[in-house]
């Protein structure tokens, strides 16, 4: 989702057992103001070692009892959230100010 927001537009790839997340569209990108971005560049890399042997494909939650007893609502989806978080960083590094 972060990149995403940021419109880098990325594809993993595999190397024996480690996963890469290499770069297929930085055309939109709001990130090649502070960083140069090349096509097939690598964003991240993925630790065989921290993999968990029986990572489930789903997760899924019932926020029903927040609701009741604590009157919790929803106030943005996960998506909205992650948005406004990258939003808030860029313009933290815009006035100069640390992560």
């Amino acid at each position: 989702m972060t990149y995403k927001t940021i419109g880098v537009g990325f594809e993993f790839k595999y190397q024996g057992n480690v996963e890469y997340a290499v770069i297929c569209d930085s055309r939109l990108s709001l990130l090649e103001k502070y960083v140069a971005l090349k096509e097939e560049q690598t964003l991240l890399k993925v630790n065989p070692g921290v993999y968990r042997p029986a990572e489930v494909e789903l997760l899924s939650g019932n926020s029903a009892n927040a609701k009741d007893q604590l009157d919790w609502r929803l106030k943005a989806m996960l998506e909205r959230l992650c948005q406004r978080m990258v939003q808030a960083d860029f313009g933290h590094n815009t006035k100069e100010l640390s992560f």
